[in-house]
């Protein structure tokens, strides 16, 4: 068996992993797009269904390379776990990770649509060329708590030549947050907040602490948009907040200081479609719109517009591919 696993990962195929949640309608909207951007078809996708047993919004799709696994469909919480919904998460992850036979792994988020063309090939061989391990997107500068310099589960690529499938784990810890180090310079001004910044142990925390500090497992990051001015005002942080974060080391600030960590640049700056306006958190790489993130409203019939919105955006996605296809 293990000789034809390895076999397998010779080859340049791709297994994408996924959890759905009531998804149903961003796995359809992703599939097409993945279709559409990408000329080699020679994928797997592993979904993972956590919906509840009666739900409506369960995935049911034909396509042959596509598996539907059944998941945690009782809907069953840990009520005590800080985050019940990402252990619910990321225990449908590990779910699918027993069926990957392929040599890179992707983990992407139902509703995270990646809109470069080609992307699969191209990220592939980035990684090949400059031996990067783990190719991905982390979390945007706002989610200061989360972990950063790092891809997150929400949209990552893992070569499994290089990272071993076993040692992959996507539970969150088991407590909200980690401690830090005591700064003894805080005691002169300290906002409470910072002692969490940089230190909850939300889903692929494991993988982050195994991997973030490694000489031998590169990563690498992709940008999230980011304005800083939105953040300070959206905070509702004090003005000393913002003269004193940049005395602070980086784990303790609230802006993360690592050099073109992310973009100020947003999509609308390339004449793409401003999803942010929408909710979506935007993603660039090699200064070009690579993907985007809808975050927060899946479940909220309030917010059908946004979705509807949304899908038009992947519809205008699909055109500006096909326009620049017939230009290249």
């Amino acid at each position: 068996m293990d000789q034809i696993v390895v076999a397998i990962r010779e080859e340049n195929l791709y297994t994408i992993c996924s959890v759905s949640y009531n998804s149903s309608q961003f796995i359809q909207l992703n599939e097409d797009l993945i279709i559409q951007l990408n000329k080699n078809k020679d994928f797997n996708w592993i979904i993972v269904e956590n919906s509840p047993a009666m739900s409506n919004n369960s995935v049911n799709l034909s396509n042959k390379n596509i598996k539907v696994i059944q998941g945690l469909r009782d809907n069953t919480y840990n009520a005590e776990h800080w985050a019940p919904h990402s252990l619910h998460h990321a225990k449908g992850l590990n779910i699918a990770l027993k069926y990957v036979n392929t040599r890179y792994l992707i983990v992407m988020d139902p509703d995270f649509f990646v809109v470069l063309k080609d992307w699969m090939k191209i990220i592939t061989k980035f990684m090949t060329r400059n031996n990067i391990s783990i190719f991905g997107a982390p979390w945007n500068p706002k989610w200061s708590y989360k972990y950063r310099y790092f891809p997150s589960p929400h949209f990552t690529v893992y070569d499994l030549k290089k990272i071993p499938l076993k040692g992959l784990n996507f539970l969150p810890g088991n407590k909200r947050f980690m401690g830090k180090k005591y700064l003894s310079f805080s005691r002169f001004y300290m906002n409470i907040n910072r002692n969490f910044i940089n230190s909850q142990p939300d889903t692929g925390w494991h993988i982050y602490k195994n991997y973030i500090n490694s000489d031998e497992f590169s990563h690498f990051c992709i940008q999230p948009c980011f304005d800083s001015k939105i953040f300070w005002k959206g905070g509702n942080l004090k003005l000393n907040d913002k003269i004193v974060d940049f005395c602070f080391p980086d784990s303790w600030a609230f802006i993360p200081k690592k050099r073109n960590y992310y973009s100020t640049k947003f999509f609308k700056d390339y004449d793409y479609p401003d999803t942010t306006s929408i909710g979506c958190e935007e993603f660039i790489w090699d200064d070009k719109p690579f993907g985007i993130h809808f975050r927060g409203f899946r479940n909220n019939s309030v917010n059908k517009n946004k979705i509807d919105n949304l899908k038009t955006a992947i519809n205008l996605f699909s055109i500006i591919d096909r326009v620049d296809r017939i230009n290249s």
